[in-house]
């Protein structure tokens, strides 16, 4: 407008991959920018509890800490710490991106420092796990009990990672440096496996997840959660 009551403020930039939700991303026609946003996106501002109460705490919260949440299981292995987030019972996909840090530690083998997206509705069940360590990352299928695929990344230096469930199960993960706006495919359309009716809600989860004995523990920091659940 010529006296000057409009302006523009432009937020972001381009990708190779959209976060939003996996049912659009089956759509070979349908381009990234056609694609929603996240549901919920939690920064370091203060502990996610706190910023939405539908945040949960497991056992312990992690500590907010240089504007990072930082999971320390270094001291005492095995013992868990993190935020989960349900939804309302719902058939439709799931969707989360993260920004994370490996510190000290990890293991592949368990979940010492991991994510989970689970899809599920009361009849269906499907899972999806990652779980990192300085050197690398793996995705495990939780129903399958199997490993989908390992990757070799140095994780001690801060990487994104965008993990997808669609609605019927089907499975993706990539990831990316801050740096770039190009994404590196890390699992292409797996089908998980059903663990048929063993929960109501579609659910994610970050932090140090394992419990049990046996594990090294891990240190590990995240700088922000999104997350969608829709079709």
């Amino acid at each position: 407008a010529r006296d000057g009551t409009l302006s523009i403020l432009v937020l972001g930039g381009w990708s190779s991959v959209s976060m939003g939700t996996t049912d659009a991303w089956e759509y070979k026609d349908r381009s990234p920018g056609q694609l929603v946003a996240g549901l919920r996106t939690w920064v370091p501002t203060e502990e996610p509890t706190t910023a939405d109460p539908n945040w949960v705490t497991a056992i312990a919260a992690g500590a907010l800490t240089d504007g990072w949440i930082v999971h320390d299981s270094t001291g005492a292995p095995g013992n868990p710490s993190y935020y989960h987030y349900n939804s309302s019972p719902y058939t439709g996909a799931v969707s989360q991106e993260v920004e994370l840090v490996v510190d000290i530690g990890g293991s592949l083998s368990y979940e010492d420092a991991g994510m989970v997206a689970r899809r599920a509705d009361g009849v269906e069940d499907f899972q999806v796990s990652l779980r990192f360590m300085t050197t690398g990352m793996r995705a495990v299928d939780v129903h399958g009990a199997s490993t989908i695929t390992d990757e070799t990344v140095d994780l001690t230096s801060s990487i994104y990672l965008l993990v997808a469930v669609s609605e019927t199960g089907v499975c993706r993960v990539w990831y990316r440096r801050p740096s770039t706006t190009l994404w590196t495919i890390m699992v292409d359309e797996v089908q998980l496996t059903d663990g048929g009716a063993l929960a109501t809600y579609s659910h994610i989860r970050w932090g140090n997840l394992f419990i049990g004995g046996g594990s090294p523990g891990a240190k590990i920091s995240w700088r922000h959660v999104s997350f969608a659940f829709g079709d």
